[in-house]
């Protein structure tokens, strides 16, 4: 049996569904080889031709069974609640509405340009907004466990650490994204496992990959590389849903 992940990208168990850009057919069949069914993001025309299907652009997990999503897209999650926001259009800031990054109680996004909807369920269930610059929040940001990220941009590594995070701050780029001098960690992330956390590309080949390593290790967490090529920002993994009891489903 599975069950909705409960707090978002933190699965407990194993991984059966995700949310992802499926352009890749060789990242596809990896993720769907792993038992993983994927939800495709679809093709939001109003935005540029390579963010276009970046599941972070155009929905947010709240928790559970409960999703925001823009209303330019149609996202289908069997059994869930979906609300729908404003549709988003580039260029930036009109296409991050949605691009706010929940790690367990914390929520780390530009205030001005997220969704109200995201901003009052923050409020009305105790999790601290930390507001930032950088609009692109959730693309930014590799979510290791709820008390532990990794990022590109100094001023989310600096307001994690105030909150008390464990935070490694990467070099910028390294990251393929067509038409953009680089991508995002985030974007070419997600957790497959409560202990497994996979890449799209080959994460060796980042010049800070003995760092990375040593970070995720030290969170009892193990690298997953879906691919050999090199790391592609798609709009990050979006982990949906879960095996419901892992100790039982291992006795099958």
């Amino acid at each position: 049996m599975t069950e909705f992940i409960k707090t978002p990208h933190l699965p407990q168990s194993k991984v059966t569904s995700v949310i992802m850009d499926i352009s890749d057919c060789n990242l596809t069949k990896c993720v769907e080889s792993m038992g993983i069914s994927i939800i495709s993001s679809t093709v939001i025309a109003e935005l540029s031709h390579q963010t276009s299907r970046h599941s972070d652009m155009q929905i947010y997990h709240a928790g559970g069974k409960n999703f925001f999503q823009v209303k330019n897209t149609n996202i289908i999650i069997p059994k869930a609640h979906i609300e729908k926001t404003n549709d988003i259009e580039a260029p930036y800031p009109k296409d991050i509405l949605l691009n706010a990054a929940r790690v367990g109680d914390k929520l780390f996004c530009n205030i001005k340009y997220t969704a109200k909807q995201i901003l009052n369920h923050a409020e009305e269930n105790n999790i601290k907004i930390i507001n930032v610059k950088q609009g692109y929040t959730k693309c930014s940001v590799c979510i290791v466990n709820e008390n532990a990220i990794i990022t590109a941009d100094s001023e989310i590594y600096k307001k994690a650490k105030e909150n008390n995070f464990d935070a490694l701050l990467i070099k910028q780029g390294y990251i393929d994204i067509n038409g953009y001098n680089y991508g995002f960690i985030g974007g070419c992330a997600g957790k497959t496992d409560k202990d497994k956390l996979a890449f799209t590309g080959d994460i060796s080949k980042h010049p800070d990959y003995h760092a990375i390593k040593s970070f995720i290790n030290s969170q009892k967490i193990d690298i997953v590389i879906l691919s050999g090529d090199a790391l592609y920002d798609i709009g990050g993994i979006l982990p949906v849903s879960e095996i419901k009891n892992k100790e039982k489903a291992g006795k099958r």
